[in-house]
């Protein structure tokens, strides 16, 4: 017991749950960087195939207006065959770093549901420790008075018997 009559447990324990919730919200903050960062990287990976996307269909306008101005060679033809398979290599690529890229932040966000849930069930438990701790705050308040009171009565009671004893002394 404190001073005041406390379990000095209950604020141990509210100190503990504290920690608790803070190393919880710091967990949360780490995985929400994580996935902003995430989301970054899938931005930066969809722009990645939006350019070879792009430059593909630059490549094939190119063979378009070569051929409507003059024709095309076989090996020209041919020149653009191979080009087109790396545009399709390349974007084969794009798109595959873009599903891992997508897969890493579903995982991160999946990491971050479950801080969040971890934050909601330390604030609940530091609540429920706070509002153990108040309810003894409270008891011991309301006990004070109680005994304030009981002394208040037996005070009175004894300077009413002193005066009613010394009337009939």
């Amino acid at each position: 017991m404190t001073p005041h009559g406390a379990d000095p447990r209950l604020g141990q324990l509210e100190a503990v749950r504290q920690r608790r919730q803070q190393e919880a919200m710091r967990a949360l903050q780490q995985r929400r960087a994580q996935v902003l960062a995430g989301l970054q990287q899938a931005e930066a990976a969809q722009q990645a195939v939006q350019a070879a996307l792009a430059e593909r269909a630059a490549f094939i306008e190119r063979l378009r207006q070569g051929a409507s101005q003059g024709g095309v060679s076989v090996s020209g033809l041919l020149d653009a065959q191979g080009w087109q398979s790396a545009f399709d290599a390349r974007i084969a690529r794009a798109n595959a770093n873009l599903a891992a890229v997508l897969d890493d932040v579903a995982q991160r966000r999946a990491a971050f549901d479950e801080a969040r849930r971890a934050l909601l069930r330390a604030q609940a438990r530091l609540d429920g420790a706070r509002e153990l701790a108040l309810r003894e705050r409270r008891a011991l308040r309301a006990g004070a008075g109680r005994r304030e009171d009981e002394a208040i009565d037996e005070a009175a009671a004894r300077s009413w018997h002193a005066a009613h004893a010394a009337r009939h002394a």
